[in-house]
């Protein structure tokens, strides 16, 4: 397994944020503090967010992470009569402190709004041993906000989670106008799959249906992309559905093998395959959907490179967003794409799959990703100018797993 990588930004082509020389040291009246909660008390607060909450947020993927490292913390901010939860996790590097980290977080929808609030949960981490407070806050990617979070003193790293460019769905319409509004491509893929007989269904998240899915993940990683352990991904995939946040979606279609050799397999007026009696089917493509309040997002997903049927992967999504909006989802969040100044750049990782990805909604939302406030100036340096790459890469090869 090849040892990673640490950019020290992934984002390309931004109008770099000026830091004037006296950046912001505090928090104004923003206060934090950690607190106790049920997982249900908790996803609760974290819908009343001034965001509404995030997947990644939530206690179910937090309760996950503790389960490989990670030390979860319940932080409520108070902010300008607002509370805001935010999920902290928290994880000691010898010889540093602890880094605090807040997934997707905090829950606030403006830049002002963040700074106050990560300088207030700056204080608290720094109070508890921390040199590293690292936020990712699901704001626009402008100038202003930009400029806004280099003011309060916090500095542009990598991403940890996937979806810092990502594309989004409007799931208030009814089924049937929402995948009117596909593009024609995406809704001529997703009849030819059901004209060819495949189907998409809510499986359970059972040890055998994550085999499947892992044995099919492990297919479409092979030469693109590193896996992480398989308990990993079942911690994961069951801790979400046990807490009715996420559930599994699978892509069937007639096996092959099945069709040719089954009697009467012959064309009927439309070129298609006409089956004599019911054909055998088989799973060539799976989708893990996670689900907070009216937010849900695809967050794992494999398939078979070369597909028996078209479209069904697109006509898993359909299903994913029935799925959702039973449960009083709004928005759907495909998660991860290539900026939207590089959609159609053939050489990004994900073309593909912003291919794929904007043919149900052909805008791209870029957030301003993931910024770091150093608590400890000394330690903070040591830590970007090697340290951090250094722990990844030795936590890798020691346990092969990614350390965040």
């Amino acid at each position: 397994m090849p040892l990673p990588k640490i950019p020290r930004v992934l984002f390309q082509g931004h109008t770099p944020s000026q830091r004037p020389a006296s950046a912001r040291t505090d928090a104004g009246s923003a206060t934090a503090r950690v607190v106790e909660a049920t997982v249900q008390e908790w996803a609760e607060r974290l819908t009343h967010n001034p965001d509404g909450g995030n997947v990644f947020q939530g206690p179910a993927f937090a309760e996950h992470k503790g389960a490989f490292g990670w030390t979860p913390l319940y932080v409520v901010v108070d902010l300008d009569g607002t509370q805001v939860a935010v999920t902290v996790l928290t994880r000691s590097v010898p010889g540093f402190g602890a880094v605090w980290y807040a997934p997707k977080g905090p829950g606030t929808t403006t830049a002002a709004q963040t700074a106050d609030a990560v300088q207030a949960m700056g204080e608290l981490a720094k109070s508890r041993g921390a040199f590293l407070l690292k936020v990712e806050p699901e704001l626009l990617d402008t100038v202003v906000n930009r400029t806004t979070l280099a003011h309060a003193g916090l500095e542009e790293t990598w991403n940890v989670q996937p979806n810092g460019s990502t594309v989004i769905l409007d799931i208030t319409p009814d089924l049937e106008a929402i995948e009117a509004g596909f593009s024609r491509g995406t809704r001529y893929n997703i009849r030819k799959a059901r004209k060819g007989g495949a189907v998409a269904k809510v499986v359970p998240v059972t040890d055998e249906n994550c085999e499947i899915f892992l044995d099919l993940f492990d297919q479409t990683a092979e030469g693109r992309f590193s896996m992480r352990n398989r308990d990993y991904y079942k911690s994961m995939w069951k801790r979400h559905e046990q807490a009715g946040q996420g559930c599994f979606v699978f892509g069937y279609a007639p096996d092959p093998e099945a069709a040719q050799s089954a009697a009467g397999a012959s064309s009927n007026d439309n070129g298609e395959p006409a089956w004599d009696g019911e054909p055998a089917m088989t799973v060539v493509c799976c989708d893990f959907v996670m689900l907070l309040g009216h937010k849900g997002s695809r967050k794992d997903a494999a398939s078979l490179r070369k597909q028996p049927v078209r479209g069904v992967p697109a006509l898993s999504v359909v299903e994913s967003i029935r799925w959702l909006k039973e449960h009083g989802a709004t928005e759907y969040d495909l998660c991860a794409s290539p900026p939207a100044d590089r959609i159609k750049d053939t050489e990004h990782a994900l073309y593909g799959v912003g291919q794929f990805k904007t043919g149900f909604n052909d805008h791209v939302t870029d957030f301003v990703g993931c910024w770091d406030l150093p608590l400890n100036k000394a330690k903070y340096k040591a830590w970007t100018a090697g340290g951090e790459g250094a722990l990844l890469r030795v936590h890798l090869k020691r346990t092969g797993e990614n350390w965040y």
